[in-house]
């Protein structure tokens, strides 16, 4: 998410990410995230301890509201994913529809970035404002037998009625698979959530693995 976007997405099915850990084969995965405590719930340790993350991303807003969003300032994270309203996620209820069920996942910005290296992030009182890139994800090492096989990520998922990806200012947001070697992308494939309205929608993106490269 960039800047002050929200949205609501709600993961069915998922195919995830290269992480730096033994090689093993992708599984399978899904979440209906009814098992998951409400946002509420203090310690907010519930998305963390189900296996999400997050990480984000400060740019210095140079270029204005589109990608790259400027220079990139600096990055933080890898760290497990909060449970409330304040940063970037938060299993949430009241947004649900028949099929989704009674709780679902809120995904938004990064609203305490960032002042430990001074007003920055959603602290940047001066123009051109900073902008905040903020990552909600799972992860998983692909395997050497992985290789020639296509993997899913299926998700419901509606905008946020307050403040979506499609009316929110100067904001962005997508759905995402990634491979990455260390800090090297080596694939980005998105769903532009932008598109999203206050109804729930289905989407699937893919990705076929044919790069022996990206075992690891």
């Amino acid at each position: 998410m960039i800047n002050r976007t929200k949205m609501v997405l709600v993961a069915a099915a998922a195919a995830l990410l290269a992480a730096p850990a033994s090689w093993a084969a992708l599984s399978s995965y899904s979440q209906d995230f009814e098992a998951i405590a409400l946002g509420t719930v203090i310690p907010n340790t519930a998305l963390g301890n189900a296996g999400f993350l997050v990480s984000g991303v400060v740019y210095d807003g140079d270029t204005g509201a589109s990608p790259p969003y400027g220079p990139q300032k600096f990055f933080y994270g890898t760290f497990p994913a909060p449970n409330g309203p304040d940063a970037f996620s938060g299993v949430v209820a009241g947004q649900s529809g028949i099929p989704q069920g009674l709780q679902v996942l809120n995904v938004f910005s990064d609203y305490q970035c960032c002042t430990g290296n001074g007003p920055e992030g959603h602290f940047d009182g001066t123009a051109p404002n900073d902008f905040v890139q903020s990552n909600v994800f799972r992860e998983q090492t692909i395997g050497l037998a992985d290789i020639g096989t296509t993997w899913s990520f299926k998700f419901d998922a509606k905008a946020n009625g307050i403040s979506g990806c499609a009316t929110a200012a100067g904001s962005d947001c997508v759905a995402y698979i990634q491979t990455a070697n260390g800090a090297v992308v080596t694939n980005f494939i998105t769903f532009d959530a932008e598109t999203l309205t206050a109804n729930w929608s289905t989407h699937n993106i893919s990705i076929v693995l044919t790069d022996p490269l990206l075992v690891g």
